[in-house]
Protein backbone atom coordinates (compact mmCIF):
# COMPACT_ATOMS: atom_id res chain seq x y z
CA UNK A 1 0.00 0.00 0.00
CA UNK A 2 1.31 3.44 -0.98
CA UNK A 3 2.05 5.86 1.79
CA UNK A 4 -0.49 8.66 2.20
CA UNK A 5 0.38 12.27 3.03
CA UNK A 6 -2.07 14.79 4.46
CA UNK A 7 -2.16 18.48 3.63
CA UNK A 8 -3.85 21.62 4.89
CA UNK A 9 -5.12 23.39 1.78
CA UNK A 10 -6.51 26.89 1.20
CA UNK A 11 -9.15 26.65 -1.53
CA UNK A 12 -10.16 29.24 -4.13
CA UNK A 13 -13.82 29.55 -3.25
CA UNK A 14 -16.34 32.07 -1.97
CA UNK A 15 -16.91 29.89 1.10
CA UNK A 16 -16.02 32.06 4.09
CA UNK A 17 -16.81 29.95 7.16
CA UNK A 18 -13.68 27.74 7.02
CA UNK A 19 -10.21 28.82 5.89
CA UNK A 20 -8.41 25.45 5.69
CA UNK A 21 -9.48 22.08 4.29
CA UNK A 22 -7.66 18.75 4.64
CA UNK A 23 -6.77 16.65 1.57
CA UNK A 24 -4.58 13.62 1.04
CA UNK A 25 -2.16 12.49 -1.67
CA UNK A 26 0.21 9.62 -2.40
CA UNK A 27 2.83 12.16 -3.49
CA UNK A 28 5.08 14.19 -1.22
CA UNK A 29 4.37 17.80 -2.18
CA UNK A 30 6.11 20.99 -0.96
CA UNK A 31 4.33 23.79 0.85
CA UNK A 32 2.98 26.65 -1.33
CA UNK A 33 2.35 24.28 -4.26
CA UNK A 34 -0.77 25.15 -6.27
CA UNK A 35 -2.93 22.05 -6.73
CA UNK A 36 -6.28 21.11 -8.21
CA UNK A 37 -8.82 19.63 -5.78
CA UNK A 38 -12.42 18.46 -5.70
CA UNK A 39 -14.49 20.97 -3.71
CA UNK A 40 -18.28 20.51 -3.57
CA UNK A 41 -18.17 18.46 -6.80
CA UNK A 42 -16.23 21.17 -8.59
CA UNK A 43 -12.59 21.23 -9.66
CA UNK A 44 -10.99 24.28 -8.06
CA UNK A 45 -7.48 25.51 -7.30
CA UNK A 46 -5.96 25.27 -3.85
CA UNK A 47 -2.64 26.06 -2.21
CA UNK A 48 -0.87 23.73 0.21
CA UNK A 49 0.03 25.68 3.36
CA UNK A 50 1.20 22.83 5.59
CA UNK A 51 1.79 19.07 5.71
CA UNK A 52 -0.09 17.34 8.55
CA UNK A 53 1.12 14.33 10.51
CA UNK A 54 -2.36 12.94 10.97
CA UNK A 55 -5.86 14.34 10.32
CA UNK A 56 -8.36 14.71 13.17
CA UNK A 57 -10.86 12.39 11.53
CA UNK A 58 -11.02 9.19 9.47
CA UNK A 59 -8.55 9.49 6.52
CA UNK A 60 -10.91 7.41 4.38
CA UNK A 61 -13.32 10.36 4.35
CA UNK A 62 -10.70 12.67 2.87
CA UNK A 63 -10.64 13.57 -0.80
CA UNK A 64 -7.45 13.10 -2.81
CA UNK A 65 -5.64 15.96 -4.48
CA UNK A 66 -6.39 15.62 -8.20
CA UNK A 67 -3.10 16.95 -9.56
CA UNK A 68 -0.18 19.29 -9.04
CA UNK A 69 -0.64 22.54 -11.00
CA UNK A 70 2.46 24.56 -10.07
CA UNK A 71 5.30 24.19 -7.56
CA UNK A 72 7.16 27.41 -8.40
CA UNK A 73 6.98 28.67 -4.81
CA UNK A 74 4.77 31.65 -5.68
CA UNK A 75 4.28 32.32 -1.94
CA UNK A 76 6.47 32.00 1.14
CA UNK A 77 5.96 31.97 4.93
CA UNK A 78 5.87 35.76 5.22
CA UNK A 79 3.41 36.10 2.30
CA UNK A 80 1.19 33.55 4.00
CA UNK A 81 1.34 35.36 7.35
CA UNK A 82 0.51 38.67 5.65
CA UNK A 83 -2.45 37.07 3.86
CA UNK A 84 -3.80 35.69 7.16
CA UNK A 85 -3.46 39.14 8.74
CA UNK A 86 -5.33 40.73 5.81
CA UNK A 87 -8.10 38.11 5.96
CA UNK A 88 -8.65 38.73 9.68
CA UNK A 89 -8.63 42.51 9.39
CA UNK A 90 -10.74 42.82 6.23
CA UNK A 91 -13.33 40.21 7.30
CA UNK A 92 -12.83 37.95 4.32
CA UNK A 93 -11.72 34.39 3.62
CA UNK A 94 -8.06 33.38 3.60
CA UNK A 95 -8.44 31.82 0.15
CA UNK A 96 -9.93 35.00 -1.29
CA UNK A 97 -6.88 37.03 -0.20
CA UNK A 98 -4.35 34.46 -1.48
CA UNK A 99 -5.96 33.89 -4.88
CA UNK A 100 -6.78 37.58 -5.18
CA UNK A 101 -3.04 38.26 -4.87
CA UNK A 102 -1.72 35.42 -7.05
CA UNK A 103 -1.78 35.83 -10.84
CA UNK A 104 -3.79 33.35 -12.88
CA UNK A 105 -1.53 30.33 -13.43
CA UNK A 106 -0.25 30.19 -17.01
CA UNK A 107 -0.41 26.39 -17.08
CA UNK A 108 1.84 25.89 -20.11
CA UNK A 109 4.60 27.74 -18.19
CA UNK A 110 3.88 26.23 -14.77
CA UNK A 111 6.59 24.14 -13.13
CA UNK A 112 5.51 20.51 -12.64
CA UNK A 113 8.86 18.77 -13.13
CA UNK A 114 9.67 15.73 -10.92
CA UNK A 115 11.01 16.83 -7.54
CA UNK A 116 13.44 15.27 -5.10
CA UNK A 117 12.41 15.75 -1.48
CA UNK A 118 14.12 15.52 1.86
CA UNK A 119 12.37 13.83 4.77
CA UNK A 120 10.99 17.21 5.86
CA UNK A 121 9.22 17.60 2.52
CA UNK A 122 11.48 20.36 1.16
CA UNK A 123 12.70 20.05 -2.40
CA UNK A 124 16.49 19.63 -2.72
CA UNK A 125 16.43 20.96 -6.26
CA UNK A 126 14.13 23.91 -5.54
CA UNK A 127 14.86 24.97 -1.99
CA UNK A 128 13.81 28.57 -1.26
CA UNK A 129 16.76 30.79 -0.44
CA UNK A 130 15.22 32.71 2.42
CA UNK A 131 17.31 35.51 3.89
CA UNK A 132 16.70 36.10 7.57
CA UNK A 133 16.33 39.68 8.76
CA UNK A 134 19.56 40.92 10.31
CA UNK A 135 17.84 43.62 12.36
CA UNK A 136 16.25 42.46 15.59
CA UNK A 137 14.79 45.71 16.90
CA UNK A 138 11.73 47.30 15.32
CA UNK A 139 12.42 49.76 12.48
CA UNK A 140 10.40 52.98 12.67
CA UNK A 141 8.70 53.90 9.36
CA UNK A 142 9.24 57.34 7.81
CA UNK A 143 6.71 59.70 6.22
CA UNK A 144 8.35 62.03 3.69
CA UNK A 145 6.33 65.11 2.70
CA UNK A 146 7.54 66.03 -0.78
CA UNK A 147 6.15 67.00 -4.18
CA UNK A 148 6.37 64.55 -7.06
CA UNK A 149 9.75 65.80 -8.42
CA UNK A 150 11.34 65.67 -4.96
CA UNK A 151 9.95 62.15 -4.47
CA UNK A 152 11.42 61.04 -7.80
CA UNK A 153 14.93 62.21 -6.83
CA UNK A 154 14.60 60.56 -3.43
CA UNK A 155 13.53 57.23 -4.99
CA UNK A 156 16.40 57.36 -7.48
CA UNK A 157 18.97 57.79 -4.73
CA UNK A 158 17.52 55.09 -2.44
CA UNK A 159 16.99 52.48 -5.17
CA UNK A 160 20.50 52.95 -6.58
CA UNK A 161 22.04 52.48 -3.13
CA UNK A 162 20.05 49.29 -2.33
CA UNK A 163 20.66 47.64 -5.72
CA UNK A 164 24.39 48.26 -5.33
CA UNK A 165 24.19 46.30 -2.08
CA UNK A 166 22.61 43.40 -3.98
CA UNK A 167 19.19 43.97 -2.41
CA UNK A 168 15.62 44.25 -3.69
CA UNK A 169 13.37 47.33 -3.45
CA UNK A 170 9.56 47.23 -3.52
CA UNK A 171 7.81 50.35 -4.85
CA UNK A 172 4.04 50.47 -4.37
CA UNK A 173 2.13 53.06 -6.42
CA UNK A 174 -1.58 53.83 -6.98
CA UNK A 175 -1.02 54.38 -10.73
CA UNK A 176 1.54 52.42 -12.74
CA UNK A 177 1.28 54.54 -15.90
CA UNK A 178 2.68 57.83 -14.54
CA UNK A 179 5.89 59.44 -15.79
CA UNK A 180 7.60 58.70 -12.45
CA UNK A 181 7.10 54.94 -12.77
CA UNK A 182 8.07 54.88 -16.45
CA UNK A 183 11.35 56.71 -15.76
CA UNK A 184 12.30 54.40 -12.89
CA UNK A 185 11.61 51.33 -15.06
CA UNK A 186 13.95 52.74 -17.72
CA UNK A 187 16.75 53.44 -15.23
CA UNK A 188 16.80 50.27 -13.09
CA UNK A 189 16.41 46.49 -13.62
CA UNK A 190 12.69 46.26 -12.87
CA UNK A 191 9.72 43.93 -12.62
CA UNK A 192 6.27 45.51 -12.91
CA UNK A 193 3.42 43.50 -11.36
CA UNK A 194 0.54 45.15 -13.21
CA UNK A 195 -3.19 44.31 -13.32
CA UNK A 196 -2.99 44.97 -17.08
CA UNK A 197 -1.62 42.56 -19.67
CA UNK A 198 -2.13 38.93 -20.70
CA UNK A 199 -2.23 35.96 -18.32
CA UNK A 200 1.26 34.98 -19.49
CA UNK A 201 2.70 38.48 -18.93
CA UNK A 202 1.27 38.74 -15.42
CA UNK A 203 2.39 35.22 -14.48
CA UNK A 204 5.95 35.76 -15.77
CA UNK A 205 6.18 39.11 -13.95
CA UNK A 206 5.23 37.41 -10.67
CA UNK A 207 7.84 34.65 -11.20
CA UNK A 208 10.53 37.25 -11.97
CA UNK A 209 9.69 39.02 -8.70
CA UNK A 210 10.61 35.81 -6.85
CA UNK A 211 14.10 35.67 -8.40
CA UNK A 212 16.93 35.96 -5.91
CA UNK A 213 18.72 38.93 -7.53
CA UNK A 214 18.96 42.75 -7.10
CA UNK A 215 15.95 44.38 -8.74
CA UNK A 216 13.23 47.00 -8.37
CA UNK A 217 9.79 45.43 -7.97
CA UNK A 218 6.94 47.82 -8.84
CA UNK A 219 3.27 47.15 -8.30
CA UNK A 220 0.11 48.03 -6.43
CA UNK A 221 -1.65 45.81 -3.88
CA UNK A 222 -0.72 42.40 -5.30
CA UNK A 223 3.03 43.07 -5.17
CA UNK A 224 2.87 43.05 -1.35
CA UNK A 225 2.49 39.26 -1.39
CA UNK A 226 5.38 38.43 -3.75
CA UNK A 227 8.00 36.23 -1.95
CA UNK A 228 11.02 38.58 -2.10
CA UNK A 229 13.96 36.95 -0.33
CA UNK A 230 16.36 39.93 -0.56
CA UNK A 231 13.96 42.78 0.15
CA UNK A 232 15.56 45.67 2.08
CA UNK A 233 13.32 48.69 1.39
CA UNK A 234 9.61 49.37 0.80
CA UNK A 235 8.59 52.67 -0.82
CA UNK A 236 4.93 53.75 -0.93
CA UNK A 237 4.41 56.44 -3.58
CA UNK A 238 1.65 59.01 -2.88
CA UNK A 239 0.66 57.26 0.33
CA UNK A 240 -2.44 59.39 0.87
CA UNK A 241 -4.02 58.69 -2.52
CA UNK A 242 -7.55 57.22 -2.31
CA UNK A 243 -6.52 55.07 -5.31
CA UNK A 244 -4.17 53.08 -3.04
CA UNK A 245 -7.19 51.00 -2.02
CA UNK A 246 -7.99 48.42 -4.68
CA UNK A 247 -11.42 48.34 -6.33
CA UNK A 248 -11.95 44.57 -6.21
CA UNK A 249 -12.77 42.91 -2.90
CA UNK A 250 -11.31 42.63 -0.39
CA UNK A 251 -10.53 46.36 -0.72
CA UNK A 252 -7.05 46.16 0.74
CA UNK A 253 -5.35 49.49 1.54
CA UNK A 254 -1.69 49.39 0.51
CA UNK A 255 -0.14 51.55 3.25
CA UNK A 256 -1.77 49.55 6.05
CA UNK A 257 -0.41 46.21 4.81
CA UNK A 258 2.96 47.75 3.85
CA UNK A 259 3.46 48.62 7.54
CA UNK A 260 2.74 45.00 8.48
CA UNK A 261 5.03 43.64 5.73
CA UNK A 262 7.83 45.95 6.88
CA UNK A 263 7.49 44.53 10.39
CA UNK A 264 7.38 40.89 9.20
CA UNK A 265 10.40 41.16 6.87
CA UNK A 266 12.33 43.58 9.15
CA UNK A 267 12.93 46.14 6.40
CA UNK A 268 12.75 49.95 6.18
CA UNK A 269 9.44 51.52 5.10
CA UNK A 270 9.17 55.01 3.56
CA UNK A 271 5.74 56.52 2.96
CA UNK A 272 5.90 59.53 0.62
CA UNK A 273 3.44 62.16 -0.56
CA UNK A 274 1.97 65.56 0.24
CA UNK A 275 -0.83 64.20 2.45
CA UNK A 276 -0.55 61.24 4.83
CA UNK A 277 -3.48 58.92 5.37
CA UNK A 278 -5.54 59.76 8.50
CA UNK A 279 -4.21 56.65 10.28
CA UNK A 280 -0.62 57.59 9.35
CA UNK A 281 -1.21 61.16 10.58
CA UNK A 282 -2.24 59.86 14.02
CA UNK A 283 0.84 57.61 14.14
CA UNK A 284 3.05 60.62 13.29
CA UNK A 285 1.47 62.51 16.20
CA UNK A 286 2.08 59.50 18.49
CA UNK A 287 5.71 59.35 17.22
CA UNK A 288 5.24 55.82 15.90
CA UNK A 289 6.22 57.14 12.46
CA UNK A 290 9.02 59.64 11.81
CA UNK A 291 8.14 62.78 9.85
CA UNK A 292 10.44 64.59 7.39
CA UNK A 293 9.37 67.60 5.33
CA UNK A 294 11.24 68.74 2.21
CA UNK A 295 8.20 70.34 0.50
CA UNK A 296 8.44 74.11 0.91
CA UNK A 297 5.92 76.50 -0.60
CA UNK A 298 4.25 79.82 0.12
CA UNK A 299 0.52 79.89 0.90
CA UNK A 300 -1.81 79.96 -2.11
CA UNK A 301 -3.74 83.11 -3.05
CA UNK A 302 -7.45 82.79 -2.18
CA UNK A 303 -10.00 84.30 -4.58
CA UNK A 304 -13.56 84.89 -3.33
CA UNK A 305 -16.10 84.05 -6.06
CA UNK A 306 -19.17 85.20 -4.09
CA UNK A 307 -19.38 88.51 -5.94
CA UNK A 308 -18.36 87.14 -9.34
CA UNK A 309 -20.79 86.48 -12.20
CA UNK A 310 -18.74 83.63 -13.68
CA UNK A 311 -16.48 80.77 -12.62
CA UNK A 312 -13.29 82.73 -13.30
CA UNK A 313 -12.50 85.49 -10.77
CA UNK A 314 -11.03 88.87 -11.76
CA UNK A 315 -7.80 88.24 -9.78
CA UNK A 316 -7.44 84.85 -11.47
CA UNK A 317 -7.96 86.43 -14.90
CA UNK A 318 -5.23 89.02 -14.24
CA UNK A 319 -2.80 86.31 -13.05
CA UNK A 320 -3.43 84.32 -16.25
CA UNK A 321 -2.76 87.41 -18.39
CA UNK A 322 0.56 88.06 -16.62
CA UNK A 323 1.63 84.45 -17.14
CA UNK A 324 0.77 84.63 -20.86
CA UNK A 325 2.73 87.88 -21.26
CA UNK A 326 5.82 86.13 -19.84
CA UNK A 327 5.35 83.22 -22.33
CA UNK A 328 4.75 80.81 -19.42
CA UNK A 329 2.19 78.04 -19.08
CA UNK A 330 -0.80 77.84 -16.70
CA UNK A 331 -3.10 75.01 -15.66
CA UNK A 332 -6.61 75.23 -14.21
CA UNK A 333 -7.84 72.13 -12.33
CA UNK A 334 -11.57 71.44 -12.08
CA UNK A 335 -12.48 67.86 -11.25
CA UNK A 336 -15.88 67.96 -12.92
CA UNK A 337 -16.76 67.49 -16.60
CA UNK A 338 -19.48 69.10 -18.71
CA UNK A 339 -21.86 71.95 -17.84
CA UNK A 340 -22.97 70.87 -14.36
CA UNK A 341 -25.50 72.94 -12.39
CA UNK A 342 -24.72 73.57 -8.74
CA UNK A 343 -26.25 75.54 -5.85
CA UNK A 344 -23.98 77.21 -3.31
CA UNK A 345 -24.58 78.97 -0.01
CA UNK A 346 -21.86 81.54 0.86
CA UNK A 347 -22.98 81.69 4.51
CA UNK A 348 -22.62 78.04 5.58
CA UNK A 349 -20.80 76.48 2.63
CA UNK A 350 -23.62 74.13 1.58
CA UNK A 351 -23.33 72.93 -1.99
CA UNK A 352 -25.50 70.59 -4.02
CA UNK A 353 -26.16 69.45 -7.56
CA UNK A 354 -29.29 70.29 -9.55
CA UNK A 355 -30.99 68.12 -12.15
CA UNK A 356 -31.62 69.54 -15.63
CA UNK A 357 -35.22 70.57 -14.92
CA UNK A 358 -34.76 71.53 -11.26
CA UNK A 359 -35.08 75.20 -10.23
CA UNK A 360 -32.77 77.03 -7.83
CA UNK A 361 -33.75 76.98 -4.14
CA UNK A 362 -35.09 80.15 -2.49
CA UNK A 363 -33.50 79.37 0.90
CA UNK A 364 -30.51 77.30 1.96
CA UNK A 365 -31.75 73.95 3.39
CA UNK A 366 -29.06 74.10 6.12
CA UNK A 367 -29.00 77.72 7.41
CA UNK A 368 -32.09 79.22 5.64
CA UNK A 369 -29.94 81.93 4.05
CA UNK A 370 -31.57 83.72 1.08
CA UNK A 371 -28.11 84.23 -0.47
CA UNK A 372 -28.10 80.70 -1.94
CA UNK A 373 -27.61 80.84 -5.70
CA UNK A 374 -27.15 78.58 -8.69
CA UNK A 375 -24.06 78.37 -10.85
CA UNK A 376 -22.99 76.52 -13.96
CA UNK A 377 -19.56 74.92 -13.73
CA UNK A 378 -17.48 72.10 -15.18
CA UNK A 379 -14.70 71.82 -17.75
CA UNK A 380 -16.98 72.74 -20.66
CA UNK A 381 -18.25 75.84 -18.87
CA UNK A 382 -14.72 76.85 -17.86
CA UNK A 383 -13.47 76.33 -21.41
CA UNK A 384 -16.29 78.55 -22.73
CA UNK A 385 -15.40 81.38 -20.29
CA UNK A 386 -11.66 81.19 -21.02
CA UNK A 387 -12.08 81.22 -24.80
CA UNK A 388 -14.32 84.27 -24.47
CA UNK A 389 -11.68 86.11 -22.38
CA UNK A 390 -8.62 84.89 -24.34
CA UNK A 391 -9.85 84.34 -27.95
CA UNK A 392 -6.33 84.24 -29.45
CA UNK A 393 -4.71 81.98 -26.83
CA UNK A 394 -4.14 78.24 -27.28
CA UNK A 395 -6.41 76.59 -24.66
CA UNK A 396 -6.29 72.80 -24.24
CA UNK A 397 -8.68 70.50 -22.41
CA UNK A 398 -6.88 67.59 -20.71
CA UNK A 399 -9.01 64.82 -19.22
CA UNK A 400 -9.52 61.10 -19.76
CA UNK A 401 -12.05 62.05 -22.46
CA UNK A 402 -9.46 64.08 -24.38
CA UNK A 403 -6.18 62.19 -24.04
CA UNK A 404 -4.54 63.62 -27.18
CA UNK A 405 -5.30 67.26 -26.40
CA UNK A 406 -1.81 68.01 -25.07
CA UNK A 407 -0.56 71.10 -23.22
CA UNK A 408 -1.54 74.66 -24.24
CA UNK A 409 -0.66 78.13 -23.03
CA UNK A 410 -3.62 77.56 -20.71
CA UNK A 411 -4.55 73.96 -19.91
CA UNK A 412 -7.78 73.03 -18.17
CA UNK A 413 -7.67 69.60 -16.59
CA UNK A 414 -9.14 67.03 -14.21
CA UNK A 415 -7.08 64.78 -11.92
CA UNK A 416 -5.95 62.94 -15.07
CA UNK A 417 -3.27 65.63 -15.57
CA UNK A 418 -1.56 64.60 -12.32
CA UNK A 419 0.05 61.76 -14.28
CA UNK A 420 2.08 64.25 -16.35
CA UNK A 421 5.65 65.36 -15.65
CA UNK A 422 5.01 68.95 -16.77
CA UNK A 423 5.33 71.76 -14.22
CA UNK A 424 3.54 75.09 -14.64
CA UNK A 425 4.24 78.69 -13.72
CA UNK A 426 0.68 79.01 -12.37
CA UNK A 427 -1.65 76.34 -10.97
CA UNK A 428 -5.29 77.28 -10.31
CA UNK A 429 -7.88 75.27 -8.40
CA UNK A 430 -11.09 76.19 -10.21
CA UNK A 431 -13.44 75.53 -7.29
CA UNK A 432 -12.20 74.23 -3.93
CA UNK A 433 -15.50 73.05 -2.45
CA UNK A 434 -16.82 70.77 -5.21
CA UNK A 435 -18.61 67.86 -3.54
CA UNK A 436 -18.00 68.89 0.09
CA UNK A 437 -21.67 68.37 1.00
CA UNK A 438 -21.99 64.92 -0.60
CA UNK A 439 -23.11 62.00 1.60
CA UNK A 440 -19.75 60.21 1.31
CA UNK A 441 -18.15 60.70 4.78
CA UNK A 442 -14.66 60.63 3.23
CA UNK A 443 -15.22 63.12 0.41
CA UNK A 444 -13.48 66.00 2.26
CA UNK A 445 -10.30 63.95 2.52
CA UNK A 446 -10.41 62.92 -1.15
CA UNK A 447 -10.90 66.54 -2.30
CA UNK A 448 -8.10 67.80 -0.04
CA UNK A 449 -5.67 65.20 -1.38
CA UNK A 450 -6.50 65.99 -5.02
CA UNK A 451 -6.38 69.76 -4.42
CA UNK A 452 -2.99 69.70 -2.70
CA UNK A 453 -1.46 67.55 -5.47
CA UNK A 454 -3.00 69.84 -8.13
CA UNK A 455 -1.70 73.04 -6.52
CA UNK A 456 1.81 71.58 -6.14
CA UNK A 457 2.10 71.45 -9.94
CA UNK A 458 2.50 75.25 -10.13
CA UNK A 459 5.16 77.67 -8.87
CA UNK A 460 2.39 80.14 -8.05
CA UNK A 461 -0.94 78.90 -6.70
CA UNK A 462 -4.50 80.26 -6.74
CA UNK A 463 -7.59 78.79 -5.06
CA UNK A 464 -11.08 79.93 -6.06
CA UNK A 465 -13.98 79.48 -3.64
CA UNK A 466 -17.51 80.68 -2.88
CA UNK A 467 -16.90 79.96 0.83
CA UNK A 468 -13.42 81.43 1.54
CA UNK A 469 -13.83 81.22 5.33
CA UNK A 470 -14.63 77.51 5.43
CA UNK A 471 -12.03 75.58 7.57
CA UNK A 472 -11.40 73.22 4.65
CA UNK A 473 -10.61 76.11 2.26
CA UNK A 474 -8.36 77.87 4.79
CA UNK A 475 -6.33 74.67 5.38
CA UNK A 476 -5.98 74.28 1.62
CA UNK A 477 -4.87 77.92 1.25
CA UNK A 478 -2.03 77.29 3.72
CA UNK A 479 -1.19 73.92 2.06
CA UNK A 480 -1.32 72.48 5.57
CA UNK A 481 -2.59 68.93 6.16
CA UNK A 482 -2.18 69.43 9.92
CA UNK A 483 -4.71 72.29 9.85
CA UNK A 484 -7.08 70.17 7.74
CA UNK A 485 -6.89 67.19 10.09
CA UNK A 486 -7.48 69.36 13.17
CA UNK A 487 -10.83 70.32 11.63
CA UNK A 488 -11.79 67.03 9.95
CA UNK A 489 -10.75 64.48 12.60
CA UNK A 490 -12.75 66.19 15.36
CA UNK A 491 -15.92 65.52 13.40
CA UNK A 492 -14.99 61.89 12.80
CA UNK A 493 -14.12 61.23 16.44
CA UNK A 494 -17.55 62.47 17.52
CA UNK A 495 -19.23 60.24 14.93
CA UNK A 496 -17.10 57.21 15.93
CA UNK A 497 -15.57 56.77 12.49
CA UNK A 498 -12.19 55.76 11.00
CA UNK A 499 -9.36 56.33 11.97
CA UNK A 500 -10.49 56.27 15.62
CA UNK A 501 -12.78 53.31 15.03
CA UNK A 502 -12.80 50.47 12.54
CA UNK A 503 -15.54 51.39 10.07
CA UNK A 504 -17.49 49.17 7.68
CA UNK A 505 -19.66 49.84 4.68
CA UNK A 506 -22.14 46.98 4.23
CA UNK A 507 -24.18 46.83 1.02
CA UNK A 508 -26.67 43.88 0.83
CA UNK A 509 -27.13 42.05 -2.46
CA UNK A 510 -30.89 42.53 -1.98
CA UNK A 511 -32.23 45.87 -0.72
CA UNK A 512 -34.98 44.11 1.27
CA UNK A 513 -32.29 42.60 3.57
CA UNK A 514 -31.13 46.04 4.71
CA UNK A 515 -33.60 46.35 7.59
CA UNK A 516 -32.95 42.79 8.78
CA UNK A 517 -29.17 43.36 8.91
CA UNK A 518 -29.69 46.73 10.64
CA UNK A 519 -31.71 45.16 13.49
CA UNK A 520 -29.15 42.37 13.93
CA UNK A 521 -26.24 44.81 14.05
CA UNK A 522 -27.91 46.92 16.74
CA UNK A 523 -27.95 43.89 19.06
CA UNK A 524 -24.18 43.30 18.79
CA UNK A 525 -21.99 44.01 21.85
CA UNK A 526 -19.05 44.87 19.56
CA UNK A 527 -20.90 47.69 17.82
CA UNK A 528 -20.10 51.35 18.49
CA UNK A 529 -22.48 52.97 16.00
CA UNK A 530 -24.61 52.09 12.97
CA UNK A 531 -26.27 54.30 10.34
CA UNK A 532 -28.52 53.72 7.37
CA UNK A 533 -27.24 55.76 4.43
CA UNK A 534 -28.65 56.35 0.99
CA UNK A 535 -26.96 57.86 -2.05
CA UNK A 536 -28.27 58.41 -5.56
CA UNK A 537 -27.79 54.81 -6.67
CA UNK A 538 -27.48 52.67 -3.54
CA UNK A 539 -28.60 52.01 0.02
CA UNK A 540 -26.15 50.66 2.59
CA UNK A 541 -25.30 50.39 6.28
CA UNK A 542 -22.34 52.19 7.80
CA UNK A 543 -21.19 50.85 11.18
CA UNK A 544 -18.11 51.03 13.40
CA UNK A 545 -16.27 48.82 15.90
CA UNK A 546 -13.63 49.74 18.45
CA UNK A 547 -10.08 49.13 17.17
CA UNK A 548 -8.91 48.05 20.63
CA UNK A 549 -11.58 45.37 21.07
CA UNK A 550 -11.08 41.99 19.43
CA UNK A 551 -14.13 41.12 17.36
CA UNK A 552 -16.33 38.32 18.70
CA UNK A 553 -15.80 35.15 16.56
CA UNK A 554 -19.55 34.49 16.31
CA UNK A 555 -20.20 38.05 15.18
CA UNK A 556 -17.36 37.78 12.63
CA UNK A 557 -18.75 34.48 11.35
CA UNK A 558 -22.21 36.06 10.97
CA UNK A 559 -20.79 39.00 9.02
CA UNK A 560 -18.82 36.71 6.70
CA UNK A 561 -21.91 34.62 6.00
CA UNK A 562 -24.03 37.58 4.85
CA UNK A 563 -25.00 37.96 1.21
CA UNK A 564 -23.52 41.44 1.17
CA UNK A 565 -20.49 43.42 0.05
CA UNK A 566 -18.38 44.61 3.02
CA UNK A 567 -15.72 47.33 2.72
CA UNK A 568 -13.42 48.05 5.67
CA UNK A 569 -12.19 51.61 6.46
CA UNK A 570 -13.41 52.90 3.08
CA UNK A 571 -11.20 55.97 2.45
Amino acid sequence: MDQEYFYSVVVKTKTTGIDFFTYKSNDLLPNFSVVEVDFSHRKVLGMIVDRLKKPNFDPRRLKTIIKLVDCSFLFDEVSLELAQFAADFYLTSFGKVIFGALPIIARRLADREPLIFTKSGVSKKRKIQKEKGTRTKKITPLFLQADIWQRFKFYQSKIKKELKRGKQVLLLAPNLDTWLIKKLVQQFPSVVISPKGTITQKYLAWKKATYDKPQLIIGSQKALFAPMSKLSLILVEDEGSPNQKQEQGPKIEVSFLAKKLSDLRKVQLVLAGLTPLPSTYLEIKQKKIKFKKIFQSKAAKLVNLSDESRLLGFVTEMALKKTIQKNQKSIVFLNRLGLAKMILCPDCGFSGFLNKNQNNLALCPVCNSPKISGHSFGLDRLSYDLKKIFPKIKIKDLSKHSLSSGIGEITIATSFALKLETSFALSILGLAEIGLSLADPNVSYKIFHFSLEALSRGQKKIIQSFVPNHPFVLALKNLDFDQFYNYWLKLRKDLKLYPYYKTFKLKPEKTKDLEKFFKKLKKSKDLQSVYKLKSEDEEYLFFSLNYQTKIDPKFRSWLLGLRAKITVDPI
